[in-house]
């Protein structure tokens, strides 16, 4: 029996038997102490195993040194070819060359874009110095930031000491000193959070994180250096899997590897996370088994398209506005992943709508046309719905089809004398159908 069946055949016994198909780590065979999987759109929590444990994640710490550049750059307070100066401790870190580098010259500036191009590819802890003193200042106010925007997202298990994912007893040229000090933790929840936080809102840094190998332009006279991508999954690479684009990869002061994969097959894009493996070859064969397990029993499935009326939460009621009531429209397009054999989801929709809006459960006028009034939460019926607290998650923002005006003093009469007419058949059409059923 190959092992497409066996996944499959598993999958069938779990949803007979109604077990969570987030609690997979019982037959998954995975040794690494802690793991989970994510949808890269929704945030959907796939599986998950020892969500709340710290771990050390040495360099995965990096993808919040880039998300949060990149937030820089989308606020407008930077940009991608601005130029950073190399500052002497940035300069100090990165001739240490028994850690990820590349050589930066304090004679010289570099991009923004080449700094971040340098971490995705090759995680080097100098540009991490030269980008966080850009946004911020200085490290001290940098890893302020990453403690913020950690508790914005809701994450509550992480230590961090610093912003490379290096100890904070690090000193440049001393080997001894990375295994000292205190070290970068947090659960593998929260490494998720960061990715796919990093994934969904910045996607074009999974072009630099797929990178096998790429030259950094050290400085016009010296000869190009090669930076080599770490991860082992990628094109060429002893574990290569599929379309497979990083993120990142670490290995801890204690000799354990930290993975972040993000991967794709059949529109499925998935961010899985796997902290504490006793070894590098142990991390990616539990990660292969992972993602094997992944694109097995799931698929993605449009549940909406952006235009289509929300007929499946009824219509919309205006506070003596024209028109009186109407469809909205959604906004966007809306996937969720479901297991494989699920061939017709069954699912609920549940109208949220802007308090700011509303009043007696009715919209104010005036409203513009396509204005976002709302949202639906589109979910499965029955079950629950495992999904990122700070996830964009299964809600689907609702708009409306035209504008809503005020009505007419006359149109305002009218609607008031046949309202307690029509309110008083709906009643009446209820008590009968809860008598006869």
């Amino acid at each position: 029996m190959n092992k497409w069946m066996k996944s499959l055949l598993t999958l069938i016994l779990l949803l007979t038997m109604n077990i969570p198909l987030v609690k997979a780590e019982d037959y998954l065979g995975i040794h690494a102490p802690a793991a989970m999987v994510v949808d890269q759109e929704n945030g959907q929590i796939l599986y998950e195993k020892n969500v709340n444990e710290l771990f050390e994640i040495a360099s995965l710490t990096k993808m919040l040194v880039v998300y949060l550049t990149y937030q820089a750059i989308q606020e407008g307070d930077l940009s991608l070819e601005d130029q950073v100066e190399i500052s002497d401790l940035a300069y100090e870190v990165s001739q240490d060359y028994g850690i990820s580098n590349v050589p930066l010259r304090r004679d010289l500036t570099y991009s923004v874009e080449e700094l971040l191009e340098s971490v995705g590819v090759t995680l080097a802890n100098g540009s991490c110095v030269a980008l966080a003193e850009k946004v911020a200042g200085s490290q001290e106010k940098f890893l302020e930031r990453m403690n913020q925007q950690l508790e914005s997202w809701g994450c509550q298990e992480y230590e961090l000491a610093t912003i490379t994912g290096l100890s904070d007893a690090y000193q440049p040229h001393n080997p001894d000193s990375l295994t000292k000090g205190q070290q970068n933790k947090a659960s593998v929840q929260t490494v998720a959070t960061i990715a796919y936080h990093l994934a969904h809102e910045f996607p074009d840094f999974l072009e630099a994180t797929a990178k096998d190998q790429v030259s950094f332009k050290v400085g016009e006279d010296d000869s190009p250096f090669d930076m080599v991508n770490y991860n082992r999954m990628l094109k060429d690479q002893p574990y290569e899997y599929g379309k497979t684009q990083g993120l990142m990869v670490g290995m801890t002061s204690q000799g354990q590897s930290a993975l972040a994969i993000q991967s794709e097959r059949n529109d499925l894009e998935i961010i899985a996370i796997l902290l504490g493996a006793k070894d590098e070859e142990k991390g990616y064969r539990d990660m292969t088994k992972l993602l094997d397990h992944m694109f097995v029993s799931y698929r993605v499935e449009l549940i909406v398209k952006k235009g289509d009326v929300a007929r499946q939460v009824g219509e919309i009621l205006t506070l003596s506005g024209r028109p009186a009531n109407f469809h909205g429209r959604y906004s966007q397009d809306f996937r969720l992943v479901v297991p494989l054999v699920d061939t017709s989801p069954r699912l609920k929709y549940e109208f949220k709508p802007k308090e700011e809006l509303f009043a007696e459960n009715k919209l104010v006028p005036p409203v513009t046309s396509a204005e976002s009034i709302g949202s639906v939460e589109i979910s499965p019926k029955g079950e629950r719905l495992a999904v990122l607290p700070s996830a964009t998650g299964t809600q689907v923002s609702i708009e409306t089809p035209e504008e809503v005006v005020r009505a007419p003093w006359y149109a305002r009469f009218w609607r008031g004398m046949i309202q307690p007419m029509d309110e008083g058949l709906n009643y009446l059409r209820r008590f009968f159908t809860e008598m006869f059923n």
